[in-house]
């Protein structure tokens, strides 16, 4: 997962997701982003992220976070595709600032699975 702030315009960049390791803390990796940049969740003006597809437990976490944080700070959320022809980090992060900007009342970001969800029943 990489987490990315802008201010003016530089960009300060922070990837935290260990594929290794599924015990990422979203929350504390956020705050001390934010507290390396001398920056606190208020200084946010608006939340850029990737709604899909990737595994269903990531995205729910992840929207989850994204959609909590714009409702308490009152600030837009806007969901980005990863599709192939998304690019990478940079284009998302200029595709998702754009949409901000056009959607600045935008207060929930939804799911984008890609593929319907294999469930399991018990037997």
């Amino acid at each position: 997962m990489t987490l990315g702030f802008k201010q003016g315009r530089k960009i300060f960049w922070l990837n935290f997701f260990n594929p290794q390791s599924r015990k990422e803390k979203i929350l504390l990796s956020i705050d001390a982003f934010l507290k390396k940049q001398e920056k606190t969740l208020k200084a946010l003006k608006g939340i850029v992220v990737v709604n899909g597809p990737g595994s269903f437990s990531g995205i729910r976490a992840a929207l989850s976070v994204s959609n909590t944080l714009a409702w308490v700070l009152k600030i837009p959320v806007i969901g980005i595709n990863l599709t192939p022809e998304a690019g990478d980090n940079w284009d998302l992060f200029e595709k998702g600032l754009k949409e901000l900007l056009k959607n600045k009342k935008q207060r929930l970001a939804v799911p984008f699975y890609g593929k319907e969800p294999n469930i399991t029943r018990a037997g």
